[in-house]
């Protein structure tokens, strides 16, 4: 959050101040809101129609002290020379993020307390508010004005009030004591009501004027003034103004679909590529011109709110109709009461409708997604609302939609499997009938409809003329014949063998897809169902009557059909196993062993089986997913029932690809060892290319009081290319300490060309406080040190990788086991630990580097300190020295020492760069698109990150090692649904590839 100060003095100054509230980390609540649909709903049950509006819903909930100052304010009175005054909110605001879970559940919580005292007014609060709105219905007016005050008394327990009640009817006496609103027309959750004619209505309210604070600077239109809108229309403009028409139950769905198909119309004009604020054609103009005239007509027509008529007696039907066509589909409900004898009445209660896709579908196919959607709004009434229905009625026009939910779902492809299988699951394949299409008033929901067909007495309102007949009357019926051929449905291929005894009928399995299985059980419990279709010729309880035996009788029918692909010379290949055929025709191994198989396995022969058949895979795989174990146990308990030539290799196949292996292994990618950089190889100035590592920390005492203990932190510079050390002590932990030793440092050794160091808290040898310390560095003064010096600062790409700056990581356990020598356990000064540190330092810089030669004449070893001193040692040197050479001779002398030093370095110490020490051998380069588990080093073994790789960075080699991985963030309290997923950078050598990308596309 941002605040803006003004201050004007001669100037006028912009001040932006970031801070955060306790309102950005506030969690929002879950959705504790009752359906508004459903609350709607309820509202149209009975005669007598009331709302109720709490006042100042959220003030009327206190807050805890606590809480009260977290929603501290100051105000000074617009004086700015005396001092603010500190206010804090005592009650729960608008502004707080979790407020209207609060209320909602503060207004829950005091219906719950009081609900044996007043059961109807709490009943009422938990049922039928939504926000700060009560609506209900009851059935006259004296249980109305009860409901009422109970509401009341029952709300003023919790410190809430009424503002005023709604109520069906004019304002008369009997509602003395209540605050009634005498207003014509009152808005109830977006809909606008008329209480006193208890009717529904829509309200005009066409406006191209802009805003100012979210209100039209301009009156709304009036009808008269309609063809005096702007010239320019933009889709902005038009989008505004359906977006007003508010219709939750769909009561004018059939015209405002006139608005949807216009809309769609612009995509398909320009293809979706215009913009929101382009001018519309002069065509497309004036259609949506006469669209605004009639938003205007539909102000004048009525819906009542009741649906149930005062004559109404005994339990109502409920009717849907649902109809498509090119355009759209949908379904409008209607329950029918019986008002007399012989006598009905029928009222529209609720109506949904959408536009088709863009890719046209045929006309069974939408009329299949308008059934779907009656199903739902079944669902939905009879679910929610307080009626007993005697009987629920669907009604479509297409024999081909009402035969396909009589049959079984898996008998079609998967978009009308799919949605005949969720028509099933709530409703009754008998409860759908077919009727002309003129008599189904759901096609007004199909198709671009006038207002006026809308209106009172009209077949959208009150359904078509047969609903007032007797149901026996009614022109549906529900003839279905099963051989009938259905659109989208799956041919299943039946061979049918009549065998003398059994007359089983064995389908041909040839036809099932085995690539579309990944396991033998589901795939034995599909035969088996298809086993069952042919044995009833039926589709319908298939799936019901899966049984042990319909298992085992597929699994032999399989068997056969794989031994039909054995070797026509398998008697005499398989000779050695003692061949035979069974009493069933399967062919087994293994009669000479019958006795001992009988008691060791309850069997007496093996069945043989091929290796090449898809099958056989799903076999290994139902035996290795057991337990998950190796090769040998996998191939031991395959052979307890089955002998198959040459499955070792099948096993290792499956095993190889089997992804909870692949996470229980673990094994690392990895990648051949890189190419050395060019600073490694290229002779240079001592310390010309730098790495830099920090070790520790180590406790120092205070030099006068002796007590009093601090730490410290190693800091080790060494030269890349002559692997000379300068290893220094940081005084403190924070970023200008660091610097001081980085001052030292080069002001000992020079400036080098380019300093190499691991990025922030990944340095290769911090441990977990010191990663915490550097975690808390400005690394920007870091950086930018010695850059007008010429000194470029470079940090390693990947994070979690120590041997991307090795070169500092093999000298700092140098350093560490020298100190271990030298103090143990010692507890030092820092000028005492710092002068260790120092001749620490000089040991590694006599240490020979390169391989030592033989040849005495070669002179001694190489070590750092030839380039440094001159010499290897810092003893005092012997020999004569003249006093009196020239610079000349001086010049050449030192010339001399730097080019042995490079002379020995490229013949004893290059040599040993060539050799790679690890990582030898080529490996699959990782792809974008690798599912990945990431192995940090500190992370609890079993909690490892899954991730997925976005991006791969070749090295010069062309050889992948540095890679950007896309993940979840699953710590506890962070992962949330809708959670963004993080990137990090890891080397290959932290990553475990779970499924490359390439088994993701075959399968």
């Amino acid at each position: 959050m941002f605040v803006l100060l003004l201050y004007r003095l001669n100037d006028i100054y912009l001040v932006f101040v970031e801070f955060n509230l306790d309102n950005d980390y506030w969690a929002k609540g879950p959705n504790v809101l009752n359906d508004m649909l459903v609350v709607l709903l309820r509202f149209r049950q009975n005669r007598i129609g009331i709302a109720g509006d709490i006042s100042k819903m959220y003030n009327a909930i206190k807050l805890s002290v606590p809480d009260q100052h977290t929603h501290r304010f100051l105000w000074r009175d617009l004086d700015a020379s005396r001092k603010p005054d500190h206010y804090v909110l005592k009650t729960v605001t608008f502004g707080d993020r979790p407020s209207g879970t609060i209320a909602t559940v503060a207004l829950g919580m005091t219906a719950e307390m009081s609900k044996d005292i007043y059961p109807e007014a709490a009943e009422m609060i938990l049922r039928n508010s939504y926000v700060d709105d009560i609506i209900n219905s009851v059935d006259n007016n004296d249980q109305a004005r009860k409901v009422m005050e109970d509401t009341e008394k029952l709300l003023a327990k919790g410190g809430f009030t009424i503002k005023h009640w709604i109520v069906t009817g004019k304002q008369s006496d009997q509602w003395n004591g209540l605050h009634i609103s005498n207003e014509p027309k009152e808005k109830i959750l977006g809909m606008i009501w008329q209480p006193r004619d208890d009717m529904f209505t829509f309200q005009a309210k066409i406006n191209f004027s802009s805003k100012r604070r979210g209100i039209h600077i301009d009156k709304d239109l009036q009808q008269t003034q309609i063809d005096d809108i702007p010239l320019i229309l933009t889709r902005r403009m038009v989008l505004s103004q359906v977006a007003s028409i508010y219709d939750p139950l769909g009561l004018a769905c059939p015209f405002v679909l006139t608005a949807k198909l216009l809309l769609r119309s612009f995509c398909k004009t320009d293809g979706g590529n215009g913009g929101w604020d382009e001018p519309i054609a002069d065509a497309m103009r004036q259609k949506w011109i006469e669209f605004f005239k009639g938003v205007f007509q539909l102000e004048s027509i009525q819906f009542p709110r009741c649906i149930k008529p005062e004559a109404a007696y005994k339990n109502p039907v409920l009717v849907v109709f649902s109809d498509g066509s090119s355009v759209a589909y949908g379904a409008c409900a209607y329950i029918r009461w019986q008002i007399g004898p012989e006598t009905y009445e029928a009222n529209l209660i609720i109506a949904k409708n959408r536009i088709a896709p863009t890719k046209q579908l045929s006309i069974p196919r939408l009329e299949l997604c308008g059934a779907v959607i009656a199903s739902r709004i079944r669902e939905k009434i009879v679910k929610e609302m307080d009626f007993n229905f005697i009987r629920i009625i669907h009604v479509v026009d297409s024999t081909i939609v009402r035969a396909q939910i009589q049959r079984e779902s898996y008998g079609f492809g998967t978009f009308v499997a799919t949605r005949i299988a969720e028509i099933q699951s709530k409703t009754e394949p008998s409860d759908w009938w077919w009727v002309q299409g003129e008599q189904n008033p759901a096609d007004l929901t199909t198709r671009a409809t006038d207002p006026t067909a809308l209106v009172m007495e009209s077949v959208w309102q009150k359904g078509p003329d047969f609903l007032r007949l007797p149901i026996e009357q009614w022109p549906i019926r529900q003839d279905y014949s099963e051989s009938s051929q259905l659109p989208d449905a799956v041919g299943i291929t039946m061979s049918f063998e009549h065998e003398e005894k059994s007359r089983d009928i064995v389908p041909d399995v040839s036809d099932i897809d085995l690539n579309r299985f990944s396991n033998v059980s589901k795939m034995l419990r599909v035969t088996s169902i298809i086993l069952d279709i042919a044995k009833h010729r039926s589709f319908k309880g298939a799936a019901n009557r899966i049984s042990a035996g319909n298992i085992q009788r597929a699994e032999m029918i399989w068997i056969k059909h794989i031994q039909k692909s054995l070797p026509k010379d398998s008697l005499v290949r398989y000779r050695r196993l003692g061949v035979q055929t069974n009493s069933d025709g399967i062919i087994t191994v293994g009669q000479r062993m019958q006795e001992w198989m009988k008691r060791t396995w309850n069997q007496t022969e093996f069945i043989l089986l091929p290796n090449s058949h898809p099958f056989i895979k799903l076999i290994v795989a139902s035996f290795h997913s057991e337990d998950h174990s190796g090769v040998d146990t996998t191939l031991a308990k395959l052979r307890s029932r089955y002998w198959i030539p040459g499955v070792r290799r099948i096993i290792k196949l499956v095993k190889k690809r089997c992804i909870i292996c692949r996470k229980r292994e673990k094994k690392i990618v990895g990648q051949q060892m890189g190419m050395l950089p060019i600073e490694r190889l290229q002779p240079a100035p001592a310390f010309y290319y730098c790495a830099v590592d920090l070790f520790g920390p180590f406790m120092i005492r205070d030099t006068v009081k002796k007590r009093t203990h601090g730490k410290a932190y190693g800091v080790l510079f060494n030269c890349v290319t002559t692997r000379a050390v300068y290893v220094d002590l940081a005084e403190g932990y924070d970023t200008s300490s660091f610097i001081m030793t980085l001052r030292r440092f080069v002001t000992v050794r020079g400036y080098p060309r380019k300093m190499i160091s691991d990025s922030g808290s990944q340095l290769v040898a911090a441990g977990k406080e010191l990663q915490q310390v550097v975690h808390k560095w400005d690394w920007e003064p870091i950086k930018s040190f010695g850059k007008c010096k010429g000194m470029d600062w470079v940090t390693t790409k990947s994070a979690d990788a120590p041997w991307e700056n090795g070169v500092s990581e093999s000298l700092v356990k140098s350093v560490k086991k020298s100190l271990e020598v030298a103090i143990g356990t010692s507890v030092m000064t820092f000028s005492e630990l710092q002068t260790v540190l120092f001749e620490v330092s000089n040991l590694l810089n006599e240490r020979p580097i390169g391989t030592k030669n033989s040849d005495p004449t070669e002179g001694s070893y190489l070590c750092p300190n030839d380039l440094l001193l001159g010499r290897s040692s810092i003893r005092v040197p012997n020999g004569n020295f003249n006093e009196n050479s020239n610079y000349k001779l001086r010049w050449k002398f030192i010339q001399q020492v730097v080019q042995n030093f490079w002379k020995k370095w490229t013949r004893d110490f290059f040599p040993t760069l060539i050799i790679r020490q690890k990582w030898h051998t080529k490996q699959r380069n990782v792809k974008v698109g690798d599912l990945v588990i990431v192995q940090d080093s500190n992370i609890v073994r079993g909690r490892w990150k899954m991730a997925q790789i976005v991006e791969a960075n070749a090295g010069r080699d062309g050889f992948v090692r540095d890679v950007i991985l896309r993940y979840k963030n699953v710590s506890q309290g962070v992962s949330y649904n809708g959670c963004e997923d993080q990137t990090i950078r890891r080397s290959v050598h932290r990553l475990v590839v779970i499924l490359p990308v390439e088994e993701q596309l075959k399968d």
